[in-house]
Formats: C-alpha cells, structure tokens, sequence
C-alpha cells in the first residue's frame, strides 16, 4: 500500500489539484500509511481485494475493497506474534470508459 502510487493516479486522472479531491487524497494516504512502523519491523504479510455488497450511498458507481495483513515483528511479548489487519474501499464511476470520479467509501476506513 504505497502512498505514492496513489499520488501518481491523482495527477494521472486531473484529481490531484481538485481541491475536492485533497481531502480524499489526504484520507487515503493516511488509511494506507498509518500502519507501517519501522521500529517495530512492520511486515507485510498479505493484500487481498473484496467486492463491495453495499448500493447505499453510491448507487451505480463500483466499490471494491482491499484488506492488508501485517504483523509488527519487533513489538514486545506476544504482540510480536499478532496479526493485524486494515482495510479500505475504493468507489470508481466511469462514463464511455473513462474514470470520472474516484472516492473512498467511508464503511470500510477503520
């Protein structure tokens, strides 16, 4: 879950100096980002992708979620041996095949 790939498809789709678009940018670097620590030997151990069942909020647009693994390797006691996991939710509208709106769904931000 790197940060600066999505930076790169903000810029690549013309989101990027939206100023809607900055605070889903900003949410998304933070959801992908907080769980790594480099003291305590973060590693990632698995990213699996989920389809979203929910029509709620963002009827007709596509929502596919994404659940990462890790466990801290370096942390103390038994909390070295835990395995955490986060996980966040893309929603995509398209029009003729082009991406014309991009958001996180706010039922998957842990």
């Amino acid at each position: 879950m790197d940060s600066d790939l999505f930076i790169k498809l903000f810029i690549k789709y013309d989101f990027y100096y939206d100023e809607g678009y900055q605070e889903v940018l900003d949410l998304i670097i933070k959801q992908t980002s907080n769980w790594y620590n480099l003291d305590l030997g973060t590693e990632l151990l698995e990213v699996t992708t989920f389809d979203s069942k929910c029509v709620y909020c963002f009827y007709g647009k596509s929502v596919t979620g994404y659940k990462w693994t890790y466990i801290n390797r370096f942390d103390k006691g038994i909390n070295s041996r835990i395995v955490h996991s986060s996980n966040i939710a893309f929603i995509f509208e398209y029009d003729n095949d082009n991406l014309i709106e991009f958001g996180v769904c706010n039922s998957f931000i842990d």
